[in-house]
């Protein structure tokens, strides 16, 4: 079965970022250091810790990993000072 190129399609203005979103999905996972934002790191807690810091998360309005992010950038700026 040959693999045909997908039509174009004519769209609003208002629709072509959208657009640009869906059929950036068709053309499979992102190549290897596409996103070098954010480096994926496993971290072991212990079950209480780990309480604490959803917590502290939870009362700043922040999810796990931003609360993590944040507290290490504190700690190391306090460090350097």
């Amino acid at each position: 079965m040959p693999i045909a190129k997908n039509p174009v399609r004519k769209t609003k203005s208002k629709d072509k970022q959208a657009e640009k979103f869906i059929l950036a999905a068709s053309e499979g996972p992102p190549k290897a250091g596409a996103d070098e934002r954010f480096i994926q790191t496993p971290i072991r807690f212990p079950k209480e810790l780990l309480e604490r810091i959803d917590w502290a998360a939870k009362k700043r309005g922040l999810n796990r990993s931003s609360w993590l992010r944040y507290a290490a950038t504190r700690e190391l700026d306090k460090e350097e000072q």
